[in-house]
């Protein structure tokens, strides 16, 4: 074991003992979902389904969401498969009933400490384990390996920060990366990054977020009633903190009538939103109170998770956060471009290099620096070639199918003895 790997388990053994009464303090604040800590902690878990059993972890709502997709359609074409989904937050275990398969249970995910990982990985003995992104746990990796499970690693997106840390410990990162039978790195940069991490050539696959729209389930604003507003409407979609305050500043320069809809990235901030709206005179519906929205309203609080759909359905234009200032790393422009709305950034999207260098140059994408530019972007029709959209929604149909292959190809054929 490296020095680094040493270090980190010695760290987590030592946190063991306080674990539950982090657990307990996170209830009560609301960030752990009421009556589920013993599945942070790998006890009284329900029995494992017999047959090929399948892992998938994520953290955040959009890995979530791409794991339950890869689990659908495993499901799709190995019936006898059976899931087991663990996720970290509350929100994206809601997603679970709905849309995972038939043949799935879903737990929070256990705590990376040694004696947890091993109790979890000694009663579940998944075949293959499916990590998305940059989700990475030791202990819960060293434990899914002793049981003989293949690991895979899919999307695999690394900031600059990332690599770097890693680098500092670079047998650790070996060991960690070098258990992986199967990477898939969604651009290039995190390709690159990770040849140099695990000292063996790793090529860029592509974010196999690139559905095409019809495969995304987006939703829409089904059930949710018409805005009552006659002029354009712009959406801030998942914003940060000094994004709101220019996106008020462009509705300023916006015709007569047009409107605002605020969804930032952590509703958590929706007081601080309404205060700074309503210092400039503005009236504030939110959503998460229930204000009814009226032709008086100008701006629209969406400070609730789940919904960006219809926020993508009811808007005009779309300002997509996270790509204001360095830091965040920009999001995903893929939703919003397979709900039919071009998307207008940041110039950041450090998160995503080669998507938005390929959406900008079929017009899909377009950058904005100031409020200015936002307010110009929205009056100028975006020069979008609806043909290259279509075709690159349609290779990353066939991407994600042959992630599903890849993935396939690594289960044993008759599950364990």
């Amino acid at each position: 074991m490296s020095v680094g790997l040493a270090l980190y388990r010695m760290a987590t053994f030592g946190l063991a003992p306080f674990v539950p009464g982090i657990l307990d303090g996170r209830e009560a604040r609301g960030k752990e979902p009421a009556g589920r800590r013993g599945e942070r902690l790998a006890r009284n878990l329900p029995p494992r389904p017999e047959g090929r059993l399948v892992w998938v972890h994520g953290a955040s709502l959009g890995e979530t969401r791409l794991l339950y997709r890869l689990c659908k359609a495993m499901a799709a074409a190995a019936p006898d498969l059976s899931f087991l989904a663990t996720s970290q937050t509350a929100t994206s275990a809601g997603l679970a009933p709905a849309a995972l398969p038939e043949r799935a249970i879903h737990q929070m995910a256990p705590v990376d400490v040694p004696a947890v990982a091993r109790r979890f990985a000694n009663h579940w003995q998944p075949d293959l384990c499916i990590f998305a992104e940059g989700e990475i746990w030791p202990n819960l990796l060293a434990g899914a390996a002793r049981s003989q499970a293949r690991l895979a690693l899919v999307n695999a997106r690394m900031t600059a920060r990332t690599i770097t840390g890693w680098s500092r410990w670079p047998d650790a990162a070996r060991s960690v990366f070098g258990r992986f039978d199967l990477i898939l790195p969604a651009d290039t940069f995190t390709a690159r990054g990770l040849s140099g991490l695990t000292g063996r050539e790793i090529a860029p696959f592509g974010t196999l977020k690139a559905l095409a729209p019809e495969d995304t389930a987006p939703g829409g604003a089904d059930g949710m009633a018409p805005l009552p507003w006659s002029g354009p409407v712009l959406l801030g979609a998942s914003t940060h903190d000094g994004e709101e305050a220019m996106l008020i500043e462009t509705l300023a320069a916006l015709p007569d009538g047009a409107r605002l809809i605020l969804a930032p990235r952590h509703p958590e901030r929706g007081d601080a939103i309404e205060a700074l709206a309503r210092t400039q005179g503005l009236s504030v519906a939110r959503r998460s109170r229930g204000d009814a929205v009226t032709p008086g309203t100008t701006v629209l609080l969406a400070d609730t998770v789940g919904e960006m759909a219809a926020w993508y359905a009811l808007a005009d234009h779309v300002y997509l956060g996270g790509a204001h200032r360095p830091g965040p790393g920009g999001h995903n422009p893929l939703e919003p471009l397979a709900a039919g709305k071009p998307v207008i950034c940041g110039p950041h999207m450090t998160n995503f290099t080669d998507v938005a260098d390929e959406l900008a140059g079929i017009g899909a994408l377009r950058t904005a620096r100031t409020a200015g530019d936002v307010a110009r972007l929205c009056r100028e029709p975006p020069d979008m070639d609806a043909g290259a959209v279509a075709a690159y929604f349609e290779r990353g149909r066939f991407r994600f199918a042959e992630a599903t292959r890849l993935l396939l190809a690594l289960l044993p054929a008759g599950g364990r003895p």
